[in-house]
């Protein structure tokens, strides 16, 4: 039986959202002033429901590198996401409080592979998990995830020290500041159940597991915080992009450690992660194929009030 492991850290954002409900004084109001959640009919949902998103599972080498294996079959499971845990802490001396939740995510790993196969290899899998957004400016709020690897990642970058990430939220000239961590525990890889004996084909399944707990710090009446769940998963066309950004940057660093500085592709890159980006934006590359329909949206403020 080959060992398998989970290779790579797969770096979660989470989403929170606010509502805030205008009444009406007989005066039109100014397109520039309508929140960003306003603008778009997402779809609210239930925050007891429980969500089944696509997954994609794929083999890689002993460094982490994606590799095909002949013959191997992945048959596709679903991620299944449920959020429990909701709770928020008395205001401390400066009014900020503690918003906090749980979801569990669960999904069967099963896979085909043929006797003569002798090839080294592992299994992992790549996941879209529920993020954090802002109500009136559709912002995607800066995270810190900590988890059981050996990786602490704040937007992708992995980092040192560990500390609450910060964006400070403006709005019809006030700045809000939220600050958000998340903490990610991967239940590991479980001893895989051979399903069935096979003719020429090894059949395995095993369960998978990992459970995010996120705290938002904001102000005890504030009201904007949103969760987003992206309806489509992940998939093959999504996991390839990614990692083909991750190639790309990784070769750029290697350039910038043998001349001794950074290319502008570098900073740019380095610079784009650090920005605080919308859900939907038209205007930004990361974001300008995102559409509303992509999402289920929980509105946290009917959740804690």
């Amino acid at each position: 039986m080959l060992r398998k492991t989970l290779r790579r850290f797969v770096a979660i954002t989470m989403i929170t959202a606010i509502v805030l409900a205008f009444t009406g004084c007989g005066k039109k109001k100014d397109p520039a002033e309508t929140p960003f959640f306003e603008k778009y009919s997402f779809e609210l949902v239930d925050k007891d429901k429980t969500y089944e998103l696509p997954l994609y599972f794929y083999s890689e080498d002993g460094s982490g590198n994606p590799i095909e294996i002949e013959g191997l079959e992945f048959i596709p499971h679903k991620m299944r996401y449920k959020f429990t845990n909701w709770n928020v802490t008395e205001p401390d001396a400066d009014g900020n409080v503690i918003l906090s939740y749980t979801y569990t995510a669960e999904a069967t790993l099963e896979y085909r592979l043929p006797k003569t196969n002798t090839i080294e290899w592992y299994y992992n899998y790549s996941s879209n998990n529920p993020f954090a957004f802002d109500y009136y400016t559709g912002e995607i709020y800066r995270n810190t995830t900590v988890g059981n690897s050996s990786k602490t990642v704040i937007n992708g970058v992995e980092q040192v020290e560990i500390e609450m990430q910060l964006t400070d939220v403006v709005w019809n000239g006030k700045t809000t500041r939220i600050a958000q961590i998340s903490e990610y525990t991967f239940d590991g890889w479980k001893d895989p159940e051979e399903v069935e004996d096979e003719d020429g084909y090894y059949h395995f399944k095993t369960p998978i597991s990992a459970t995010t707990t996120t705290k938002i710090k904001m102000p005890k009446d504030y009201d904007g915080v949103m969760i987003a769940i992206n309806k489509n998963g992940t998939t093959k066309e999504y996991f390839d992009k990614d990692y083909e950004k991750l190639l790309k940057y990784e070769e750029l660093q290697k350039q910038a450690e043998e001349t001794g500085k950074k290319s502008e592709e570098q900073v740019r890159i380095e610079n784009d992660r650090k920005m605080v980006h919308k859900l939907i934006d038209s205007n930004d590359e990361e974001r300008k194929d995102m559409k509303v329909e992509d999402y289920y949206v929980i509105k946290v403020s009917d959740i804690i009030k």
